[in-house]
């Protein structure tokens, strides 16, 4: 028999929402149905919470547009490099950015228009990875910026404060 839960977490990922208990034998993974009770399957529960970004999963465009190079050196853990990939998908347009990854490049779009604002382009290290390469979208039409410089202050900003959800201040532009 297990033991009464240790703690229990829920969170919310559109459409539905997830709890998990932990006992000292297990996770369990529920389902929250829309009267507040639980249905238990960890099996879809587990994959749809960690279902990554792809390309399909929000609007795209401008991938064709010339982009210039933006001063931005990083390494990420394994831990911060499995959260990069996972990407990260709006839940409605008043987020305002889609993110995802293919595999070596991080794709970073306004989530209003679908326009590419960003590329990071990143390189598996023992340990996690590094930025190798960092663009931003050239036309000021698409990305309204004073300069690349202000670009290279934003971007750690998306990936590490939106992306990974770290405690990182958002830069003055």
């Amino acid at each position: 028999m297990d033991s009464e839960p240790a703690c229990f977490l829920r969170f919310e990922r559109a459409p539905a929402s997830f709890a998990c208990t932990i006992t000292a034998n297990r996770p369990h993974l529920f389902r929250v149905t829309q009267r507040g009770g639980m249905l238990s399957n960890s099996s879809w529960a587990a994959s749809a919470m960690t279902d990554a970004a792809t390309r399909s999963s929000w609007k795209t465009a401008g991938l064709d547009r010339p982009l210039d190079p933006v001063d931005y050196t990083d390494t990420f853990t394994d831990a911060e490099f499995a959260g990069i990939q996972r990407g990260l998908v709006p839940k409605d347009m008043d987020d305002k950015w889609f993110i995802f990854f293919e595999d070596p490049i991080l794709y970073l779009h306004r989530s209003w228009t679908g326009n590419l604002i960003f590329t990071v382009e990143l390189s598996a290290v023992p340990g996690g990875a590094r930025v190798l390469h960092a663009y931003v979208v050239r036309d000021q039409d698409t990305y309204s910026r004073a300069s690349n410089e202000e670009a290279a202050k934003l971007l750690p900003w998306l990936v590490r404060g939106l992306l990974l959800r770290q405690d990182f201040p958002f830069p003055e532009l």
